[in-house]
């Protein structure tokens, strides 16, 4: 090209400057032979011989103001420009300056402008090309003028000038002509003018250099103006050709047609074809449809990726993005990530339909997953309520909100929203009812009975749904019962078997038992014997109900004297091999004893012994055994079940009455000696005590009787409890304070209690004298002096008293946390406990204590006595495995901890239950566990909703196991809802670093 017009240009100058008659002359003259020799070298576009040549005829000339000279001058600047010599621009500038008014200045400053361009001095181009006009220069330099000058200003971004550049040599047949009208088009594509830039885009569509873009940007018209067929016809043919980096962009203008007429399927293939090719950094819309065109062709999983990225960003796709991402969550079973797509579909409110119907599905998973940890749902279907009015899914709404109050558990709100909402239909009472019963059930198991009684009320308020009314009279009965309002209790009981139909509720044994034991409890054992007979004649399959309710009925006779009719149940609860089986055993012996069959007696005390060693009857068989034995007259097997008793069970109440029986059963067969050194162990182990004294008397009639009175005074005056010279004064002072205890005045009691105390430090009465004390002061709220006497009880060997001085001891110190000695008297009461109750506290105490001290192994060994007792009851037996949870967790054994804590959680529904939980989330992800971990996060969330601590402890693990999976966005999700819903700030602090952690790794 730039051949072509420099040989135009010296074409044009020979004729202008170079008349036939003045060229003659130049041949002979040597100067103009150089000319001659250097335009004879232009003309054949030899530049470079051409530059020396002009460079040595102005050396020899050397008249700068010689017209030839200025041609020469000039041939040789271009000549130079044409080289691309590095002195080119320094050449041109230089004629400019020597030369101000020449003729040749506007293609002068042509070339300079070229220069500028080719080194993309854009600015200096445009300056140059301003000082010259096209018309001064050949037709053929205009298109090169044109377009380099549309070019520069298109580099500055001077797009109106630019296309006006341009369009000037659309038409042109110069090479410069394909180029204008690519770079024309783009200019008119920018602006959307879509028929111009198509106009110049054809006309350039065949030409080998454009024709690998010049169709995309066709396309992209077509696409603009909706000919999506279009699209899609040229751009699979174009694909086969096009340059490879646009092949992407192709692929996504095709898919992107195919999407727009609703293909689906066909616009799956070019999308993916688009990611794989590597597409990056995609719109939020483009996200969008690359996502719903893979959710209608049913790819789901593929689908959340793109709609997740499409809802970052706020646009109008924002809605139906999260919309549709809550469906993709639903279809690959991630309930609780589509409840949270849809519940931010419907915040978007961009589109009434979508909001409306994303609200009502979040409603519907709310109420299927039991719940919205971080967001009221009731406030919120409250607002879809009122917001919808109308629509056709509104019908169902108030049932929806009531079945929502149940799944969420927060009773109290859910009544009075429905007490406040003005619309308490039959339906709504119905679920008012169901409620109100769940609620006060609830707080039953939690022992708040007073909020219970209250809610139990409001179940029987309506009569809507007949069977709640009817349960919640049963509960209420039995709140009462536990309180031991036996009246009131009785009534609720009588009224709930009364009612038409309670014969068929599932309480309705329950409410025969409980029934039958509050006579019992009342003392009106005819009456308990007509509903004991009637609950087992219901032929319930609780076992131990049954058994409880046939020891009740046979106690029942028993108290009444009906001995036969008390031996014949007795003996089903043995044959049975029943729960308290051992105590059926020791009943029915007395049953036998009261009718005078002592040898049966023996035998049904003799099996209790032998088949239940560990029994807390055990010692009380034994003294049966022998007291029957000396009623009998058959001191031989009397003393082997004394002295039985007396070393199997040294630490029981009855071993002191068993070695004195021994002692009166020398004493009568005349075996004075033996009777003598029992007498003494009484005496020696058990002094101060009531047998003690006894044993003293006797010794004293067994001494006089040897005419050995001295010897007794001897050893009488060696004891600290007895003083024989003031034993009358002792007396007296003991009775005048026991007087006023028997007659409950404590207040005077106390004061000549403690008289006593002071006359006689080692009194016969001391003993007693600490018990009533102790009792005082604990009736009169003196806390400190009932431990100080309690104490001075148990500083004596074991006695009657032991046991509750153990107990009352061990209470006060655990209430104020000196858990020490309160272990040791717990332990201690463990070894002596007299009943089954005082039993399961010993041992529960044990346990805490031991717990509290970090002394784990004993807690474990407690905890396993209290589980294995038989007597604790549910909530009991679930803490002890609790405490042996977190006793081995505190030990390092994780294995047993979370055994423990699967135990734990599988019967408490309380807090304990939530941590448990918890911790089996815990462990299953520090096993790498996580699919299992997930899954009891989501079973925490859902049964443990009351405790927000550690759903979110949960929701936190959850984020993490996220993160383990590369779903950074749900991570990101789910902290960020710990944030902006939990109130605790610990949580919310921790789940704000893991969040800042994310972002700074994104």
């Amino acid at each position: 090209m730039r051949k072509v017009i420099f040989s135009i240009v010296l074409l044009i100058l020979s004729f202008i400057y170079f008349p036939a008659s003045a060229q003659k002359s130049v041949y002979y003259d040597p100067p103009q032979e150089t000319y001659r020799q250097a335009m004879e070298s232009f003309r054949q576009q030899n530049y470079g011989a051409a530059a020396p040549l002009f460079e040595r005829y102005m050396a020899e000339n050397d008249n700068p103001h010689d017209a030839f000279y200025e041609n020469a001058a000039y041939y040789y600047t271009v000549s130079n420009v044409a080289l691309g010599n590095k002195n080119a621009l320094q050449q041109v500038e230089h004629f400019v300056t020597d030369y101000p008014e020449s003729a040749w200045l506007p293609k002068v400053y042509f070339e300079l402008g070229k220069l500028y361009f080719k080194s993309r001095k854009y600015t200096e181009t445009l300056e140059a090309f301003s000082k010259t006009s096209p018309e001064k220069l050949t037709r053929e330099q205009q298109p090169e003028y044109y377009y380099k000058k549309g070019y520069s200003e298109l580099s500055l971004n001077e797009f109106d000038e630019a296309a006006a550049s341009f369009s000037q040599i659309l038409d042109s047949k110069s090479s410069y002509g394909p180029a204008a009208n690519f770079y024309y088009g783009h200019i008119q594509y920018q602006k959307g003018n879509y028929d111009e830039a198509l106009m110049s885009f054809k006309t350039i569509e065949n030409n080998k250099k454009f024709n690998k873009y010049v169709p995309y940007y066709i396309l992209h018209i077509y696409f603009e103006r909706g000919n999506y067929q279009q699209v899609i016809a040229e751009g699979s043919s174009y694909l086969q050709k096009a340059d490879r980096k646009i092949k992407g962009e192709v692929n996504r203008l095709i898919a992107n047609a195919y999407y727009e007429l609703g293909d689906y399927e066909n616009a799956l293939s070019y999308f993916e074809d688009y990611e794989r090719m590597g597409a990056k950094n995609l719109g939020s819309d483009e996200h969008y449809r690359i996502g719903y065109t893979k959710f209608r062709n049913k790819q789901y999983n593929a689908a959340i990726t793109n709609f997740q990225k499409a809802s970052e960003t706020q646009s109008d796709n924002t809605q139906n993005a999260w919309y549709n991402l809550g469906f993709c969550y639903l279809y690959t079973h991630q309930k609780k990530f589509a409840q949270n797509a849809f519940l931010n579909a419907y915040r978007e409110e961009t589109y009434p339909e979508i909001t409306a119907d994303a609200l009502y599905n979040y409603v519907k998973l709310t109420i299927e997953l039991g719940g919205d940890m971080y967001n009221d749902p009731v406030t919120i279907v409250k607002e879809y309520i009122e917001k919808n009015n109308g629509l056709e899914k509104i019908s169902n709404a108030y049932e929806l909100l009531g079945q929502l109050y149940l799944a969420s558990n927060n009773y109290e709100a859910a009544l009075a929203s429905l007490e406040q909402s003005g619309q308490m239909n039959p339906e709504l009472q119905a679920i008012y009812q169901e409620i109100a019963f769940t609620s006060a059930v609830s707080e039953f198991n939690k022992g708040n009975y007073e909020q219970a009684m209250t809610n139990f009320d409001k179940a029987t308020k309506f009569s809507a749904d007949p069977e709640v009314k009817l349960n919640a009279l049963f509960w209420k009965a039995e709140g009462l019962y536990r309180n031991k309002d036996y009246e009131e209790a009785l009534k609720l009981y009588k009224a709930f078997i009364s009612t038409p139909g309670s014969s068929g509720s599932e309480f309705y044994a329950a409410a025969l038992y409980n029934l039958a034991y509050t006579y019992f409890n009342q003392k009106n054992y005819w009456q308990a014997i007509t509903y004991f007979k009637k609950f087992l004649q219901t032929n319930s399959t609780e076992r131990e109900l049954v058994s409880d309710a046939t020891l009740r009925l046979a106690d029942s006779y028993f108290i009444l004297k009906k001995f036969d009719e008390a031996s014949a149940l007795y003996d089903r609860v043995i044959q049975n091999n029943a729960k308290d089986a051992d105590y059926a055993l020791y009943q029915r012996a007395f049953c036998y004893g009261a009718k005078g069959n002592f040898n049966s007696k023996i035998s049904s005390l003799t099996t209790l012994s032998q088949r239940y060693k560990k029994s807390y009857l055990y010692d009380d068989a034994l003294y049966e055994i022998a007291s029957t034995y000396v009623i009998q007259n058959d001191p031989r097997h009397a003393i082997i079940y004394f002295d039985k008793l007396v070393k199997e069970k040294p630490q029981s109440n009855l071993a002191k009455k068993s070695l004195l029986k021994l002692g009166f059963i020398y004493y009568n067969n005349n075996q004075n000696e033996k009777a003598i050194s029992t007498l003494k162990q009484v005496v020696d182990k058990y002094p101060a005590s009531t047998e003690a004294r006894e044993a003293l008397s006797t010794l004293q009639s067994i001494y006089m009787d040897k005419g050995a009175i001295d010897e007794y005074f001897a050893y009488a005056n060696k004891l600290d409890f007895v003083q024989v010279s003031t034993g009358e004064q002792d007396s007296l002072v003991f009775t005048t304070g026991e007087n006023q205890y028997i007659n409950g005045n404590c207040r005077e009691a106390v004061p000549k209690l403690e008289n006593y105390l002071q006359q006689f430090p080692q009194g016969g009465f001391v003993l007693k004298t600490f018990y009533y004390l102790s009792d005082c002061y604990e009736k009169m709220g003196d806390e400190e002096k009932a431990l100080k006497y309690n104490l001075e009880i148990i500083g004596f060997p074991d006695n009657p008293y032991t046991a509750g001085a153990l107990l009352k001891a061990a209470r006060i110190e655990y209430d104020r946390e000196e858990f020490d000695p309160a272990k040791k008297h717990y332990q201690h009461l463990a070894d002596i406990a007299e009943d089954k109750g005082m039993l399961v506290e010993a041992l529960d105490g044990s346990m805490r204590c031991s717990y509290y001290t970090a002394d784990y192994r004993n807690a474990i060994a407690y905890a396993q006595l209290l589980i294995e007792s038989g007597t604790a009851d549910d909530n009991q037996r679930v803490y002890a495995r609790y405490i042996s949870a977190k006793s081995y967790q505190s030990m390092g054994n994780t294995d047993k901890a979370t055994e423990a804590f699967e135990q734990v959680e599988q019967g408490s529904a309380d807090e304990m239950g939530a941590e448990a939980k918890y911790e089996l989330c815990l462990s299953a992800f520090r096993k790498g566990q996580t699919d299992q971990s997930e899954a009891l996060i989501y079973e925490l969330s859902e049964n443990y909703s009351d405790y927000p601590y550690w759903v979110a402890k949960g929701f936190i693990l959850l984020a993490d196991i996220y993160v383990q999976r590369g779903n950074t966005f749900q991570a990101e999700q789910t902290l960020q809802s710990i944030i902006d819903n939990f109130e605790g700030d610990d949580l919310r602090q921790v789940a704000q670093e893991k969040l800042n952690q994310l972002k700074s790794q994104n």
